[in-house]
């Protein structure tokens, strides 16, 4: 799909496939749909639950993480996944990333976050075929952090536990609340 942004510059972003969605896949019916956006105040975690996301009309959904600030200072901000609607969020030592590698209990989203008023996190991650019962989980991650001068991105993860069909996401700081933040979730449609 090709976003137009306030004239005719054009923003290409992945489809669920792994190639780009263009002016075809826009005509055909498959574009994103805003779901829901939630903005944390001194949360503890930010769970997305709402059952038309994962009832299988999304091919893929992304979620979008806006000057993301944790209440504790040097934090990673990290995602779980539910099969039962959010009651529980699995958290056995089956998620792979590329920050923290294999054998995690939850997927490293985004890298060592600051806690003061000029650094946090910013990012996006697409989670692709999430009601497929026939595959392994998997997430594209593009972001920064920072924290003081230093800064961190993570670009892939996983989760390879189990096949059933995801039906909750939550995101939370590795310690400490989310101070301050944006999430937006978006589905893009199958048809």
């Amino acid at each position: 799909m090709t976003l137009t942004l306030h004239g005719s510059d054009g923003v290409t972003f992945p489809d669920a496939v792994g190639g780009a969605m263009d002016g075809a896949d826009v005509a055909a019916g498959k574009s994103w749909v805003s779901l829901q956006t939630q903005t944390a105040s001194s949360s503890a975690s930010v769970n997305f639950t709402t059952a038309s996301a994962f009832d299988g009309t999304y091919n893929t959904l992304v979620f979008t993480m806006t000057n993301i600030v944790p209440a504790t200072n040097a934090q990673t901000l990290e995602m779980r996944i539910s099969v039962d609607g959010g009651s529980n969020y699995l958290s056995g030592s089956d998620y792979n990333d590329g920050w923290a590698g294999a054998g995690q209990t939850s997927s490293t989203i985004l890298g060592t976050t600051g806690s003061a008023s000029s650094e946090g996190a910013c990012g996006v991650v697409y989670v692709f075929d999430p009601t497929s019962t026939a595959v392994d989980k998997l997430f594209l991650v593009v972001g920064a952090a920072l924290d003081g001068t230093a800064w961190a991105q993570n670009n892939r993860a996983a989760y390879q536990g189990t096949l059933a069909a995801v039906t909750a996401i939550q995101f939370f700081f590795a310690s400490g609340n989310i101070a301050s933040g944006v999430f937006t979730m978006y589905g893009i449609s199958k048809t």
